[in-house]
């Protein structure tokens, strides 16, 4: 039963993966986003660095975090900054936890 959890488990996280990449592609494809290629790959290498440290979130992260959305132009809209920031958090989470399964 734990084997059929874990290979089940795999199995839907590479899943969600694929859909965050494709989310993540479409920020990037459409002409409704200001949003270019490079800025997702920063922000994705920097929150890849902090989910594989296991650093806590505090503030001085947070203030970089800001530093990094709001000042490499990712988008006009704050809004839309941090939702393809949690994106790119829950992509780099899914990623580990994928390693771990294997």
């Amino acid at each position: 039963q734990l084997l059929h959890h874990l290979i089940t488990r795999h199995e839907n996280v590479q899943k969600d993966i694929n859909e965050l990449h494709k989310k993540c592609s479409l920020y990037v494809s459409s002409h409704n986003y200001a949003i270019k290629r490079e800025h997702i790959e920063e922000l994705y290498l920097y929150l890849k660095e902090k989910v594989r440290s296991g650093v806590e979130l505090n503030a001085e992260m947070t203030d970089e975090m800001h530093e990094l959305v709001y000042h490499t132009t990712i988008s006009d809209s704050p809004e839309l900054a941090m939702e393809v920031l949690g994106l790119l958090l829950e992509l780099n989470v899914l990623e580990e936890e994928e390693i771990i399964l294997s």
